[in-house]
């Protein structure tokens, strides 16, 4: 326990907390800048996503599947950056067959990353997905080093997320086992489990009503860990109807259970606007709320919705974006959502070529759009995404009947085409969005870094100063340590899960806010890097009421749930790391009494 003195200010020492990128309601959310540009890697990369640990914000981790025309063939990579971006190095390349794809990323705890490659059995140029693998890839330090942990069979379409409870990975792929043409039975949505280290894996488990719908195929994308320690991922699938084809658009979850088998909903079901790479899914674990974005017919027009669901994804409220006239007669495609952690949702997504970033507001509405990249009119071709497929007799119809058996070969130039990406994230104070970019003679991977241009205008009571609603409540609050601290030497970063005892003979109703007062170090430059009002030093806040369970601490309690703070110390030359790491003085404000607000 951290004691507690007598005045209403609590004392911490040797505090550490991991750089969250837990989101705040985006009730606040402003217009960005662009703050500088930086090519990530050369070549054609069809298939992306980028991915930061949740330990160390400075870990950044970039995978997918890049073209190598030269040799013409596909290879999977996982880029690494350890700065936050500011430089990358290819850390792994996955060059098991001529084609490996359907890749996917992520990050667990401890700077634990994983990568799932499938690669695929290519016989004389001529891909056999069904007698590919699927290896799984284990880094140890954020990115940097990787060795492979397990193989297993094909998993088409692959997308991953770690449980924040159990540890264990989940990867999502489409499942063309289920499909019985004779019982009207479709694809379904297969998942396997990993365990932390990698060595063993349970399933595949599906959802058997799934197969009813009976999916051509269903392909999932951005799955999210939630806080409950279950992994959901959206899914799009198309089916043949009597009334023509139609597009879902759902949300499969996934339990704690090693046996438990996921579990679907539709959000949308249409017949135009949804693209098969077109929504994204996120999740603000502050709220508990999940937010996806993608295409949909409105007055007869494909335009951009928000849906955020409270319940778990089994109910969801829509709304419309942007509110600058926005319309696109395709439907958008490569949608992708973050969230910082003052609320502002970032919103990516292209039309035609073009890339576009907005910052969405409390009303749903976005600002006036960012174009980051725009594709130009008269697209040179890339040498970089040529691609030469040759069919064997019999695989392509000759063009004419009675003509003889011919050996066809197809050229194709895929200058800027991106076949499925997930190309936006949020640390504390900048959006990092990912784009293609056609460069003079190649093609290459270009990250935007974009900032809010008035950080300072921060509204309501995220500004730091208090409340008149609030109740200064440190006197009857106790910290208990959690269930983890850290030190990270090669970062600076600090950590430490802490949680909430009421000493009191009141409850302690929500919302429930640490404000500092005053914090120092003495082996070098402090900063907070997780506050919820984006501010480093003194009049920082962070609300905790999320760990609460119902609204209110009752007398004698303490909270379960942890919450982190996180700190960054810039050692100074030849200091020792012995004593007082970090000393901060902080005062708990609570919202008033059931007499004083007329609970």
């Amino acid at each position: 326990m951290i004691p507690v003195g007598s005045r209403s200010v609590i004392s911490l020492v040797w505090l550490f907390a991991m750089s969250s990128l837990a989101a705040a309601p985006f009730a606040h959310a402003q217009r960005a800048q662009i703050e500088s540009k930086i090519t990530v890697g050369r070549g054609w990369h069809p298939w992306y996503e980028v991915k930061v640990d949740p330990d160390n914000a400075l870990n950044l981790i970039l995978c997918g599947s890049r073209w190598d025309a030269a040799l013409n063939a596909l290879y999977a990579f996982v880029y690494a950056s350890s700065d936050g971006g500011k430089s990358w190095r290819v850390a792994l390349e996955d060059r098991n067959s001529t084609w490996v794809a359907e890749t996917s990323c992520a990050f667990g705890s401890g700077d634990t990353a994983y990568f799932i490659a499938e690669a695929s059995k290519v016989i004389d140029g001529v891909t056999h997905h069904h007698l590919g693998s699927t290896r799984l890839f284990i880094s140890a330090d954020g990115g940097q080093q990787w060795v492979e942990a397990f193989k297993t069979a094909w998993a088409d379409y692959s997308t991953s997320a770690v449980s924040a409870v159990s540890g264990n990975l989940f990867t999502f792929y489409n499942n063309s086992g289920t499909r019985d043409v004779d019982r009207n039975w479709g694809s379904t949505i297969g998942l396997l489990k990993f365990s932390p280290d990698g060595k063993t894996v349970s399933g595949p488990f599906v959802d058997a009503t799934m197969r009813e719908r009976n999916y051509l195929g269903v392909f999932p994308s951005h799955a999210v860990a939630l806080s409950d320690g279950t992994v959901a991922a959206l899914f799009f699938g198309a089916r043949d109807t009597q009334n023509g084809r139609e597009y879902d658009l759902g949300l499969e979850r996934a339990g704690l259970s090693p046996s438990s088998s996921p579990i679907f909903s539709v959000i949308a079901s249409t017949k135009k606007c949804l693209n098969l790479d077109g929504s994204s899914l996120t999740y603000d674990a502050r709220r508990e709320d999940l937010l996806v974005a993608y295409g949909e017919e409105t007055e007869g027009a494909c335009r951009i919705v928000l849906a955020v669901s409270r319940d778990s994804g089994k109910t969801w409220v829509k709304k419309l974006l942007p509110s600058n006239g926005g319309a696109f007669p395709g439907g958008v495609d490569h949608v992708s959502l973050a969230q910082q952690q003052d609320g502002s949702l970032g919103l990516l997504w292209e039309d035609s070529g073009n890339w576009h970033f907005a910052v969405v507001t409390d009303s749903g509405a976005a600002e006036p759009p960012i174009e980051l990249a725009s594709r130009p009119k008269d697209v040179s071709i890339s040498n970089d995404s040529l691609m030469t497929v040759a069919y064997e007799p019999g695989d392509v119809p000759p063009e004419s009947s009675g003509a003889e058996a011919t050996v066809s070969l197809n050229v194709r130039a895929m200058t800027g085409v991106v076949w499925r990406s997930s190309g936006l994230i949020a640390s504390r104070d900048a959006f990092y969005a990912f784009s293609p970019n056609v460069l003079k003679g190649g093609e290459g991977l270009l990250l935007t870094v974009l900032s809010p241009t008035a950080r300072h205008e921060q509204a309501g009571n995220q500004s730091g100063v208090q409340d008149p609603l609030d109740e200064d409540v440190t006197k009857q609050i106790v910290l208990l340590y959690g269930r983890a601290q850290s030190f990270n030497k090669a970062t600076g970063t600090l950590s430490i899960d802490l949680r909430l005892g009421n000493r009191g003979d009141t409850p302690i109703w929500t919302p429930i806010r640490l404000k500092v007062k005053q914090i120092s170090s003495r082996v070098g430059k402090v900063s907070i890097l997780n506050a919820d009002n984006g501010l480093s030093g003194s009049g920082a806040m962070w609300d905790v009421s999320r760990i609460v369970v119902g609204d209110q601490i009752p007398p004698g309690a303490t909270t379960y749930n942890t919450f982190r703070l996180s700190f960054h110390i810039e050692l100074a030359d030849g200091a020792i790391p012995t004593y007082n790491l970090l000393d901060t003085s902080i005062s708990v404000l609570a919202s008033r009494s059931l007499k004083d607000t007329n609970r």
